[in-house]
């Protein structure tokens, strides 16, 4: 997938979520540019259902935490969102880059 943007935030309930980007800026990197920008909208809603659902995050948590997620009282919630970011994208079929063949890392 050839010209996508890093940059780009995907938004659910009007916060902005996660983008490619964030992937490349994990320990180890994820190859977010294979996603098209409806399967990183898929993304950032599981992201932030898994929050609300699996973590018993509320409504007015997950909107402090995306408005302000370095705020002190965010860091729990901080660690639980990189958590959840890499395993559902992983669940989703996002490989990271050192999975890549040599031909596809060298095509990016």
């Amino acid at each position: 997938m050839a010209n996508v943007n890093y940059d780009t935030y995907f938004k659910f309930k009007g916060l902005d979520i996660v983008s490619r980007g964030d992937y490349d800026g994990m320990p180890s990197p994820m190859h977010a540019g294979e996603f098209d920008d409806e399967k990183m909208q898929k993304l950032a809603e599981e992201i932030y259902n898994s929050l609300r659902y699996e973590y018993g995050y509320s409504e007015d948590e997950l909107h402090d935490f995306f408005t302000n997620p370095d705020a002190v009282e965010n860091e729990k919630m901080n660690g639980h969102f990189w958590i959840e970011m890499e395993n559902i994208a992983v669940n989703m079929g996002m490989r990271y880059y050192e999975d890549l063949s040599d031909e596809e890392y060298d095509a990016i």
